[in-house]
């Protein structure tokens, strides 16, 4: 009996096993970015809340992040006097996370406004006086201005948008 296609055999397994080990690895090791979780502070520092807010922000009590079972939202506000700048980010959790995101900018609530050249999508939020963007799958609410949120501006989230890096 010839023990080649035996052997053969067993090696061709032992390569697809290897492989499949591999793969597994690096997907597990790289993980989906799509579920990271994005600390608001890491992207709204000091340095950009001092040149949107034109003078000295001192950062304000964090408040504490919120946690769901398909999503995580972390917040970073800075103040000074009547104005503030802010940043939360919804990061999902999971794919209900990520569909939870989604659909909430299929059609803004509450006369959202569309806003092109921002993120994968975005709008502002008059009734909140928020600017919203979706990149990656992640919800960012950005805010800037005075403390009332009827004397808030569009432009001035949009601008605080434009100097964070997310």
């Amino acid at each position: 009996m010839n023990k080649r296609p035996i052997v053969l055999l067993g090696l061709i397994a032992l390569i697809i096993a290897t492989a499949m080990g591999f793969q597994t690895y690096q997907k597990h090791r790289s993980g989906d970015s799509r579920f990271k979780i994005v600390q608001a502070c890491d992207l709204l520092t000091p340095e950009i809340a001092r040149k949107i807010g034109g003078q000295q922000m001192v950062a304000a009590p964090q408040i504490k992040e919120v946690k769901t079972d398909s999503t995580m939202t972390t917040f970073c506000v800075y103040r000074a006097g009547n104005k503030s700048v802010s940043l939360a980010v919804r990061s999902p959790l999971n794919q209900k996370g990520l569909d939870y995101n989604n659909e909430a900018f299929k059609n803004p609530a509450l006369g959202g406004q569309t806003v092109a050249g921002y993120g994968d999508k975005a709008f502002w939020s008059p009734t909140f006086a928020q600017f919203n963007v979706l990149k990656n799958g992640r919800w960012y609410i950005f805010s800037n201005g005075v403390n009332i949120p009827s004397q808030r501006s569009a432009n001035d989230a949009q601008k605080l948008a434009a100097q964070v890096d997310f």
